[in-house]
């Protein structure tokens, strides 16, 4: 047996008190080894299956759910327990049935082929996992549930946050877009004016040019007539003056 933190067990070479204080408890992970050892010819291949009466004690037997062909060794597999209640382990309980398949010539693995290694112990990475391995008690199951309740509220809050910011965001869009379409139509009326008042000063201007036009004309035609009034009156002036002498 390999227990969290603690060196391989051979509960055979224990005492009976000792065997008694074997338990996998609530939340704990442990591996065992099977005490029988198979010797596989290459044409069967062996398939496992759970005892339903573990699994009623809220026992989870994790491990391979078949043996290839050759192998020779013993079988490791990891009890975990689901329940509330401590699980005894006890020697020569049975944990998993096995059935025995003779294979086809053409399912036979090559005479090539590496034969599956052996295993008589725990690998020793295997060990070395446990060494640093915790439990999770039933209080830290609940703690756990707990932070990821929090996460995802904290995750649902973020969402909705981001809907509203994302309405938010959608109605002054709508504001800047309406106030856009005003600006357009001022910028063109404003054009408008303009144009008009561009035209209104180029009309403007055309009426004074004429306007001088007509005056220069008449002050030319006044002159003309000053003088011609101006050389009436001095012939006039000269006969007057011309019959007094």
């Amino acid at each position: 047996m390999l227990f969290g933190g603690r060196a391989p067990i051979d509960a055979a070479k224990l005492s009976e008190q000792e065997r008694a204080q074997l338990v996998v408890r609530p939340g704990e992970l442990v591996y065992v080894m099977s005490a029988e050892r198979l010797e596989l010819p290459n044409n069967v291949r062996a398939e496992l299956s759970l005892k339903r009466k573990i699994s009623h004690l809220g026992i989870m037997v994790l491990g391979g759910s078949s043996v290839d062909p050759g192998y020779t060794g013993r079988l490791v597999f990891a009890l975990f327990n689901l329940s509330t209640r401590p699980f005894p382990l006890q020697i020569g309980r049975k944990l998993i049935a096995a059935h025995f398949f003779r294979l086809d010539p053409d399912e036979i693995p090559p005479s090539t082929t590496k034969p599956p290694e052996p295993m008589y112990e725990f690998p020793d990475d295997l060990v070395q996992l446990m060494q640093i391995y915790e439990p999770s008690t039933n209080e830290g199951l609940r703690q756990y549930v707990g932070e990821l309740t929090q996460k995802v509220e904290d995750l649902k809050r973020l969402v909705e946050t981001k809907e509203e910011w994302f309405d938010r965001f959608q109605k002054s869009l709508a504001e800047v877009t309406r106030s856009v379409s005003e600006l357009t139509q001022n910028v063109d009326k404003l054009r408008e004016g303009l144009r008009d008042e561009i035209d209104a000063r180029k009309q403007t201007a055309k009426e004074v040019v004429d306007l001088r036009t007509r005056a220069a004309v008449n002050n030319a035609l006044l002159l003309v007539g000053v003088a011609l009034v101006a050389a009436l009156v001095g012939g006039v002036a000269g006969f007057f003056l011309s019959k007094l002498h």
